[in-house]
């Protein structure tokens, strides 16, 4: 790898990503670490999706990317797993 890169981990592993204008460099990156490609754009999802993760509100979480919050709730609510049902559970009390 060249100078250019930075240090991440991903899914508890250590991985280098170069940054190129086109992108070709981050792909192949990612290619040999068995991790799949996204679009810069998509991002955008994912970091909602995790700041709902973490608890924060659905106008919140949809005002940082510039979303509605109808399209947070009807998009990134998907990907939430049932492992935070407890804490929503615990909410209740």
């Amino acid at each position: 790898m060249g100078r250019k890169g930075t240090g991440v981990e991903v899914r508890g592993k250590a991985i280098r990503i170069q940054f190129s204008l086109n992108g070709e460099v981050v792909r192949r990156t990612l290619r040999r670490d068995g991790l799949r490609y996204r679009r810069p754009y998509n991002t955008r999802h994912s970091y909602a999706t995790m700041m709902l993760m973490s608890g924060m509100t659905p106008a919140f979480c949809a005002a940082q990317p510039g979303h509605s919050v109808g399209m947070v709730l009807s998009t990134c609510t998907r990907w939430l797993d049932g492992e935070h049902n407890a804490m929503e559970m615990a909410r209740l009390d």
